[in-house]
């Protein structure tokens, strides 16, 4: 093996990491350094610029303590460093050789790698120089597999890694770097060893172009796979070269599970503040507040993998909110600029609001979210006040990669299974003080028996108060996610998916005020083999805008090949309707070409802007149509589709 250099990153490093006064400049000095007795080793040898260039590859290469190499010196010491233009700095980098046999460096062998940064003066002493070893103190190493929908051929990955935090010193206090520069093998990649520390990694696919440029943190031998279908592989603080498009895959129900609570510091430290989290303060203690304030991880926790992940389905929750407001929900982006920790904020936010709420009230949404950067995903509180936040995670959408083995999403016509006002599914009685119940949600409306989970949405109206609501597998532990707040006087819908319990039904629970539920079935989750049934997140792409519809309007909407979705081979799509208006409705999304069902999406009351996921099958001509009981703003914007 060559020894690892790759000019444009070297040249980088070294422009990002030192950049001594001109007062310090010279065109030649004189390094002194020693190393452990008895070893193999090659230095090679950057003049880096005034301007923080450098002409790439070695200026100067040596071997000690003599050449297996046909016309590389054997190394001096000192070694006299002379360069044409004024130097900012030179930068030595120590090769560890094996001994036994002796060859040539090698990273997936153990070998070590130093580099040294030198600021130019009369005659420097680097001292003893000394290296990362297998099994040593401080020592691991980054290995992991990596993964693909494409076949990871030998050496598709280019993994070029150098230390930044944490290096030891030399015997006269210089810092050493550590650093690995080698190729995946097979589907796995290894550094050689290194020091404990903070590390920036230069990660290509050499297949597709695609460059990762971020930070990673060694402690020990950690593991760290590497997903070439996402942004920046997994990295988290990352600067991103290329594209990724939308992935498509099967769905992975989970039993509910809580991700966030600011209430309890879960998650998130603390209450969403007022502002959208861009915040531009010079302090970068507050910048980084403002930053973990508005983050959370989805990939990792809560069931969900740390990689292989293309969209997540939350159920968020709001509460506790001195003003109104509304949130959004965004993929993190990667940075523009990897040392720059709030380049990685956008101008804007072009997801639709998730969920609005008024002042001290509690209120719950679905989502269909992109995992974005780090397996993270970006909040924007748009209020002039704090407001509680809470995060449960209900499933997760893979990459389509070989072996994950999910369940086929199969959409039905809209069908009403519970109606506690008029008796359907149940007895005609609304819920009352800790009421559960059991609804049977396979072997009715078209809903075969061996479904895995189900999807719809549930309507809680006329409550005699505050009241939560929760639906989860019939014979399983009941969860701590709530999929409903309801209170006096409202009447609020929301998407809600669950696996299938005994005997082929939900549990329903409702804690305290008495209220009627609905829900309305409008999908089935499969695990039988098949091509159709998988699930494309996509950007927020509006296909009505806010725009003001008479009571009775019903309106065609064209969803294929619209942001993101294709022209073709689209069973459905999940949208986010916004409503709102002077009195009381609600919102139907049914497939164009078919007869609008009598369910409901979206409801609304008076001062109240409503929004809901929603799962609508597209009909035959590529639309869906959205019909509105009373005079009302509405707003749909496409989230994702269904193959």
């Amino acid at each position: 093996m060559r020894w690892p250099r790759a000019g444009i990153v070297v040249v980088l490093l070294a422009a990002v990491l030192a950049w001594p006064s001109s007062a310090t400049a010279a065109t030649s000095m004189s390094i002194r350094w020693q190393l452990p007795a008895n070893g193999l080793y090659a230095v090679g040898i950057d003049h880096v610029k005034l301007d923080g260039t450098s002409a790439g590859g070695y200026e100067q290469f040596y071997e000690y303590p003599y050449s297996l190499y046909q016309n590389n010196p054997i190394l001096p010491n000192p070694v006299g460093v002379n360069s044409t233009p004024t130097l900012s700095q030179v930068r030595m980098e120590f090769y560890d050789r094996p001994t036994s046999p002796a060859g040539n460096y090698n990273p997936l062998n153990g070998d070590g790698a130093v580099a040294i940064r030198i600021s130019p003066s009369a005659a420097p002493n680097i001292g003893m120089v000394t290296f990362p070893v297998p099994g040593g103190p401080n020592v691991g190493k980054f290995f992991g597999d990596v993964l693909s929908r494409t076949t990871v051929t030998p050496d598709r990955v280019r993994i070029e890694i150098f230390q930044t935090t944490g290096q030891p010193l030399t015997s006269t206090g210089y810092a050493m770097d550590a650093f690995s520069a080698s190729n995946s093998v097979g589907a796995a990649y290894n550094t050689g060893p290194l020091w404990n520390g903070q590390y920036i990694a230069f990660i290509t696919d050499t297949a597709t172009g695609r460059q990762a440029i971020g930070f990673m943190n060694l402690s020990g031998n950690t593991k760290f796979d590497l997903d070439l279908d996402i942004t920046c592989f997994g990295i988290d603080e990352c600067q991103w070269s290329g594209t990724v498009g939308n992935s498509q895959g099967q769905f992975h129900s989970l039993n509910p599970t809580r991700l966030v609570d600011t209430r309890t510091g879960l998650g998130m430290p603390g209450s969403l503040a007022p502002g959208d989290g861009r915040n531009s303060d010079p302090n970068s203690l507050h910048r980084m507040q403002s930053r973990v304030g508005h983050e959370f991880q989805v990939a990792g926790v809560g069931g969900v993998p740390a990689r292989g992940v293309s969209a997540v389905l939350l159920n968020i929750t709001v509460t506790g909110g001195s003003h109104s407001g509304a949130v959004r929900l965004i993929p993190k982006p990667p940075r523009t600029a990897v040392w720059q920790d709030q380049s990685s904020y956008p101008a804007g936010n072009y997801q639709a609001p998730g969920i609005y709420w008024n002042a001290w009230d509690t209120r719950a949404s679905m989502q269909l979210v992109k995992v974005g950067v780090g397996g993270r995903v970006r909040v924007e509180s748009y209020s002039q006040g704090h407001v509680h936040f809470l995060v449960d995670v209900v499933g997760w959408v893979d990459q389509g990669q070989p072996n994950q083995g999910g369940d086929r999403l199969v959409t039905v016509n809209p069908q009403r299974l519970l109606d506690t006002r008029t008796g359907a599914g149940g007895p005609q009685l609304p819920f009352g003080l800790s009421d559960t119940r059991q609804l049977d949600v396979t072997d009715v409306a078209g809903i075969p028996s061996g479904a895995k989970a189900v999807i719809g949405n549930v309507t809680a109206t006329q409550s005699t108060g505050r009241a939560w609501q929760l639906v989860w597998p019939a014979g399983t532990a009941q969860p701590n996610a709530s999929v409903l707040n309801t209170h006096t006087g409202t009447t609020r819908p929301n998407m809600v998916l669950a696996g299938v319990g005994q005997n082929g039904q939900w549990s329903i629970f409702n804690n305290t005020a008495t209220t009627a539920l609905i829900f309305d079935a409008t999908g089935y989750f499969t695990a039988t083999g098949g091509s159709t049934g998988k699930i494309t997140a996509v950007p927020s792409a509006v296909v009505l805008g806010n725009t003001s519809r008479a009571a009775g309007s019903d309106v065609a909407l064209r969803v294929v090949g619209t942001g993101g979705v294709a022209t073709s081979g689209v069973a459905a799509v999940f949208v986010l309707i916004t409503s709102g208006g002077p009195g009381s409705g609600w919102v139907t999304a049914y497939p164009s070409g078919g007869t609008r069902p009598n369910v409901s999406n979206v409801n609304w009351i008076p001062g109240q802007t409503a929004v809901n996921l929603a799962l609508v099958p597209v009909g035959a001509d590529g639309n869906i149509r959205i019909y509105n009981s009373s005079a009302a703003s509405i707003t749909v914007s496409v989230v994702g589709w269904v193959n």
